[in-house]
C-alpha cells in the first residue's frame, strides 16, 4: 500500500512537471512537499567529483563529448522519489546512478538506471534506456529520438524501485528477489558482485559521462525519510 501510495505521487509529479514551464526552480507546491533543487541552473553547487568534461549551457549539466567522469552529490540520500529531464545525442550512452555507498566505486555500489540513445527498439533489454542496468529491462521502449527532451522519475521506498519514463511506470522490481551475486531471480547473469539484496539502501546520486554528449536539467529529489 505505501508503494503504491508513492507511485501514486511519481504519476502526479511526471504529469505536473509535462506542463512546469519554468526550468530548475521549484514551484510554491513542491516546496511545501518538501522537494529540493539538485541543480539550479547556474553551477555545480552540491556536487563533487566536477571536471573540465562537464560543462554549464543554457541552464542545463552538459557533458562534452570525449571526456568521462561522474558527477556526484555531496550528500547521502535513502527512500525518495527522484526526477531528472534528459537530452541525448546520437550514440549517447549515460545513467543515472543512486544509493551509490562508495563515491570511488560508483558502478559496482550504486544503483543505475541507463540513460541511452534507444529510441526506436522494439524489444528493450537490460542495456537499453529506462531499465535498471544488467538487472531489469524496461517492460516498454519510451525513449524519444534524439535531440528531445525526455524525463526519467525514481522512486527508491526500502526494497522496492519504480523507473518511470516519460510518464509511464517501465520498471518495477523488489530489490531482496535480488539474493545471489552476479545472477537475476530469472538465472540471466549481471557482473555484479554483491547481491542487490545486500546492496545499501542509501547513499549518493550521480550522473554518469561515458564520452559522449547528455544534457540534464530539472534534477530534484523528495526524500521520503
Amino acid at each position: 500500500m505505501k508503494h503504491a501510495m508513492a507511485l501514486t505521487l511519481v504519476l502526479a509529479v511526471v504529469t505536473a512537471g509535462a506542463v512546469w514551464a519554468q526550468d530548475n526552480v521549484l514551484t510554491e507546491e513542491e516546496q511545501a512537499q518538501g522537494w529540493q533543487l539538485l541543480f539550479n541552473g547556474v553551477d555545480y553547487e552540491g556536487w563533487t567529483n566536477v571536471n573540465e568534461h562537464w560543462v554549464i549551457e543554457d541552464g542545463c549539466m552538459a557533458t562534452v563529448a570525449g571526456g568521462g567522469g561522474d558527477v556526484i552529490t555531496e550528500a547521502r540520500y535513502g527512500d525518495f522519489i527522484l526526477s531528472a529531464d534528459f537530452m541525448v545525442t546520437e550514440g549517447a550512452n549515460s545513467g543515472i546512478f543512486f544509493r551509490i555507498d562508495d563515491p570511488g566505486n560508483v558502478v559496482y555500489t550504486g544503483i543505475e538506471v541507463q540513460v541511452l540513445d534507444s529510441a526506436g527498439v522494439e524489444s528493450p533489454g537490460v542495456h537499453h534506456c529506462g531499465a535498471v542496468y544488467e538487472i531489469q529491462a524496461p517492460s516498454v521502449n519510451m525513449a524519444r529520438p534524439v535531440g528531445e527532451w525526455q524525463n526519467m522519475t525514481i522512486l527508491a521506498q526500502d526494497d522496492l524501485l519504480t523507473v518511470t519514463h516519460n510518464g509511464v511506470p517501465v520498471v518495477v522490481l523488489d530489490l531482496d528477489e535480488w539474493t545471489e551475486a552476479h545472477q537475476n531471480p530469472d538465472g540471466t547473469a549481471n557482473k555484479f558482485p554483491i547481491a542487490y539484496a545486500e546492496m545499501a539502501r542509501e547513499g549518493h546520486i550521480a550522473l554518469q559521462h561515458h564520452g559522449q554528449r547528455v544534457l540534464y536539467k530539472n534534477v530534484k529529489i523528495l526524500p521520503l525519510d
